[in-house]
């Protein structure tokens, strides 16, 4: 099912798809970067060759061209532009005739842990040379490799493989090219420091099957009578930074919130040690090759759990505890009594710093009521996101935190934050699109002003 919004009328106008996990959106900007119109679809889950869920890759490549057609043959509009923002770690192969050729695996498929070590023999300090941590499937170089061992039958058939963004690009274009935001994110496939794909995969000629880097920012074609510029597509992590890149005029950290959260420093261009790689650290590539530092953590993901675990043990409601707010004087008298470094999140140890714990949860019979548990939560949680930010932030100048996502809406989280950092602006940021943007941009930045990023400080009032 589209739903679509309508938001006004006008002539020329930029076709943007944004292709997330779970929402697909196409947006219609005009030149001056505001929405025309908007529309999404979600899309139900199918199973691969072994039983798998994965998405319907099918069913989205249908709507991707359906809207494309509805906008460039709709008189209101003429479309001088479309590009893709969609999630990273997903592969799509074709054959000869440029068909789809095996299902669309899911980044989260197990696999045997004994290729996975195969995988890691390839090449000395694999891992540290392509600045991916150790994500199996999630590094989507590896995808290929379990498919040439594991199904031959399927890899022989493989002429082509795109990331997602640049296989959209392709079912518009028929043309082949890859993307530095694409294979520059914990991948497996580049190597920083020789700034070329990494050893392995040379050796295993799976380059051969890679598409080539562009050289412009995209290919001009003619869609159903309409003269269009067509972009090869951008990692949707990447394409949310870039409005910042383009419009800050200091250096800054983003943070991006969510079920991960994701901090990103585009000024530190230092290789990553063994030791950042271990504590869930990462480089990122920009559109132009640069490198961009980042660090995550499964935040969001932690505070669901243990809001659900507080809400269990007291009998609370979850959406009461999930709204609480707290005075200048409890957050501020907590801070300045809490100096222990064991604190809760424990839920996901595989992610992120590795921080002090004491092998079992808070204790939560130490509270007397649900309220105070969860002031401590958001201590906890802001310092777990300090112990990630600061990864990136190393011995950067960086005075700026910006913060997009749903922590931008957690007042408590926000001040703990503040405290943490007494000599940094933290900035918030509302811009909901900022991926969508960053395709546009790639596309055209003649127009782009700074209040489109929707930023504001934020005032703790501590």
């Amino acid at each position: 099912m589209v739903n679509l919004i309508a938001y006004g009328n006008f002539m020329e106008a930029y076709l943007i798809f944004d292709i997330g996990k779970t929402n697909k959106k196409a947006i219609l900007y005009n030149p001056d970067f505001e929405i025309l119109e908007e529309s999404s679809m979600h899309v139900a889950e199918i199973q691969d060759d072994n039983g798998f869920p994965c998405d319907d890759l099918m069913k989205v490549s249908n709507w991707v061209l359906e809207v494309t057609e509805n906008f460039l043959t709709d008189p209101k509009y003429q479309v001088i532009g479309i590009n893709f923002s969609a999630y990273g770690a997903s592969l799509v192969h074709v054959d000869e005739a440029g068909k789809v050729c095996t299902p669309f695996y899911n980044y989260l498929k197990p696999v045997p842990e004994s290729l996975w070590e195969k995988f890691l023999a390839e090449e000395e300090n694999l891992l540290q040379k392509t600045a991916s941590p150790a994500l199996k499937m999630l590094n989507s170089g590896f995808q290929l490799y379990w498919l040439k061992h594991e199904k031959p039958e399927l890899f022989k058939n493989i002429r082509s493989s795109f990331h997602l963004p640049q296989y959209f690009s392709f079912l518009l274009t028929g043309e082949k090219w890859n993307d530095y935001t694409g294979v520059g994110c914990h991948t497996c496939f580049w190597d920083f420091e020789k700034k070329d794909f990494a050893q392995w995969v040379k050796k295993t000629r799976i380059e051969k099957i890679l598409p080539p880097f562009p050289t412009e920012t995209g290919v001009d074609k003619n869609l159903f009578g309409q003269h269009v510029k067509i972009g090869f597509g951008m990692h949707d992590s990447s394409a949310a930074l870039l409005p910042y890149i383009r419009l800050m005029d200091r250096p800054f950290i983003l943070i991006s919130t969510g079920t991960w959260s994701i901090s990103l420093n585009p000024f530190d261009q230092q290789t990553l040690t063994a030791e950042e790689l271990e504590s869930d650290c990462l480089s990122f590539l920009q559109p132009d090759g640069r490198k961009v530092k980042g660090a995550r953590i499964f935040l969001g993901k932690e505070y669901e759990v243990q809001v659900n675990r507080i809400a269990s043990h007291f009998g609370e409601n979850i959406e009461r505890l999930q709204t609480l707010e707290f005075s200048q004087k409890r957050i501020i008298s907590l801070f300045a009594a809490n100096k222990k470094d064991v604190f809760s999140p424990i839920s996901f140890q595989g992610s992120g710093p590795k921080v002090k714990w004491e092998g079992r949860e808070n204790p939560l019979d130490e509270f007397t009521n649900a309220e105070e548990a969860c002031l401590q939560l958001m201590l906890d949680l802001a310092k777990w996101q300090q112990c990630s930010t600061d990864l990136v932030l190393g011995k950067s100048n960086v005075t700026d935190i910006i913060l997009t996502g749903g922590f931008t809406k957690n007042k408590t989280f926000l001040a703990f934050l503040q405290l943490l950092y007494p000599n940094k602006k933290i900035y918030l940021s509302s811009q909901p699109r900022a991926s969508a943007l960053g395709a546009l941009l790639a596309l055209d930045q003649s127009k782009l002003k700074q209040d489109i990023l929707r930023i504001k400080e934020f005032e703790t009032g501590l």
